[in-house]
């Protein structure tokens, strides 16, 4: 698989530099293919795992968090996103909030919410994909072909990655304004920003490496 991957690496960077995606806000774009390239599948879910515990424990000094319920297993995409949903949605201690936290609740929920909505998205986008790949011949499932398809759906699956990021950033500014509003403490907002941003990379790279290398 691993010589599979460095093939289809070159392949994707020739594909990224053809979309114009080496521009600065597209750069986790290229660290997720080399993070794909360098780790396996259980080592790049052990880090998305290790990336939500450390948000669950950010989020915990702006609301009451009461235990939460880990995930079982590695990470698998959607369902573990739903299941995180869930999971924060039970762990807020709700009869605790003041005023601000039940406001800070309502934004982190619809945080979770979207990264769910639109990671259901991209995998109806990558099973499309794989549905055009695998039904080509046998002799026709090459590189050049592969090559084709993630040019095809990339495009869109970039369009959704760039309305989700408007979307992060719309509540982000929309949370900002209301705790400078009522003069309290902002850093929670690059706290999100963070990890939105260091989930999406390594969420990249979990796909590059479960569908793209096979």
């Amino acid at each position: 698989m691993k010589k599979t991957l460095k093939v289809l690496l070159v392949v994707l960077l020739v594909v990224a530099v053809a979309l114009g995606w080496f521009l600065v806000n597209n750069r986790d774009y290229i660290k997720a293919l080399f993070l794909a390239e360098e780790n396996t599948g259980t080592e790049i879910s052990t880090n998305i795992g290790e990336r939500e515990r450390r948000t669950v424990e950010t989020l915990g000094k702006y609301v009451p968090i009461k235990e939460i319920k880990e995930e079982s297993g590695e990470y698998n995409g959607l369902e573990y996103e739903k299941q995180s949903v869930e999971n924060i949605k039970s762990a807020i201690d709700y009869d605790s909030l003041d005023n601000i936290q039940a406001e800070i609740t309502k934004y982190i929920l619809r945080l979770y919410e979207l990264k769910s909505e639109y990671l259901g998205r991209a995998e109806a986008l990558i099973q499309k994909a794989k549905s055009e790949f695998y039904s080509l011949p046998a002799d026709d499932r090459n590189v050049d072909n592969r090559t084709k398809i993630i040019l095809k759906y990339s495009k869109d699956a970039y369009s959704a990655l760039a309305q989700c990021d408007s979307e992060v950033n719309k509540i982000c500014n929309s949370l900002e304004k209301y705790l400078k509003d009522n003069k309290a403490d902002t850093s929670i907002v690059s706290e999100i920003k963070k990890a939105y941003e260091e989930e999406k990379t390594l969420k990249k790279a979990y796909y590059i490496n479960k569908y793209i290398g096979e």
